[in-house]
């Protein structure tokens, strides 16, 4: 039997954009300054490779539209989860 736990749309989680995920956001109405000012901040570097910290409904308005409609895909389909937040 499967274990199901909860997650709450606003806690973080952490993503890596990709190089089409970031040329959406500029050309989108979001543009350098919403990267730079609320996106950017939040880039943690773990195992030499660059995260962004965002909650989780961010990285749906962000993303969302086009996380499989679209290839290349906006986001790595990896994405880390702090185990404190699963209850």
């Amino acid at each position: 039997m499967k274990t199901y736990k909860k997650f709450n749309l606003n806690n973080y989680i952490l993503v890596k954009i990709t190089e089409y995920g970031w040329n959406e956001l500029k050309k989108r109405s979001y543009g350098e300054g919403y990267i730079n000012h609320c996106i950017m901040p939040r880039k943690k570097i773990i195992n030499n490779e660059e995260w962004f910290e965002l909650q989780t409904h961010e990285v749906i308005s962000l993303f969302g539209d086009m996380v499989w409609a679209t290839s290349p895909a906006p986001l790595e389909v990896m994405i880390m989860i702090n185990e404190e937040d699963l209850e």
